[in-house]
């Protein structure tokens, strides 16, 4: 009589693959492909930033995904946050990995964010040097909490300049008696106001609209 022995049991979880003891927590895609484990010449994808601990959700072969350029012949390894480091949250990613097997969901780690910005204050417009105007435009991202600032320049009212540089080229003052708006670019901007009067050999007269050059 023969006698048989049991094969090591492998049971499929949601997570990875219990073999025997050890636990490997391979990833499931969105369409239920399961990674695997990776050879010595696999390619990394996924690229977890301010981990406290990393794991790797496993391998799939290249012939089976179509989602980035990697060596041919190669594996294509995803890697995942395990763990943040104290004031950091996991933040779930997405990666494509092919239009067999779908998405799969990785984690990076980043700052905790309230929603708010520290000093994340825009200016008005405030007139400087060579008739130019500046101000600090603030916009904050309540998904990470930066602030972004920039600053931006134009010409004051009754000049005329596109501002690239605060310089005393940058801005033209319109032909008097005209004026203009300011962050006007061109001399077609300028205009004599409605209600300027003056005067010639006919007589005097008065502009009853606003006169563009």
């Amino acid at each position: 009589m023969k006698t048989i022995l049991p094969l090591v049991a492998i049971i499929m979880t949601g997570v990875g693959i219990v073999a025997n003891g050890p636990v490997w927590a391979f990833g499931v895609t969105s369409k239920g492909c399961m990674l695997n484990f990776c050879t010595a010449d696999a390619t990394q994808v996924t690229w977890p930033r301010s981990c406290a601990t990393t794991e790797s959700l496993g391998c799939i072969d290249t012939e089976e995904s179509s989602g980035d350029l990697i060596p041919t012949g190669g594996k294509k390894e995803y890697k995942s946050c395990k763990t943040c480091p104290s004031g950091f949250t996991r933040k779930a990613m997405t990666a494509n990995v092919s239009d067999e097997c779908g998405t799969l969901t990785w984690y990076t780690c980043g700052m905790e964010c309230d929603g708010t910005c520290d000093n994340c204050y825009s200016t008005t417009w405030i007139r400087g040097l060579y008739n130019i105007e500046s101000r600090t435009v603030a916009t904050c991202n309540t998904q990470t909490c930066v602030c972004t600032k920039k600053t931006e320049h134009r010409c004051s009212a009754g000049y005329y300049g596109t501002v690239a540089l605060v310089s005393s080229s940058a801005c033209t003052q319109c032909p008097s008696p005209g004026t203009s708006a300011a962050g006007s670019t061109s001399q077609s901007d300028c205009y004599i106001p409605a209600g300027t009067t003056g005067s010639d050999s006919t007589g005097t007269y008065k502009y009853t609209s606003n006169c563009y050059y």
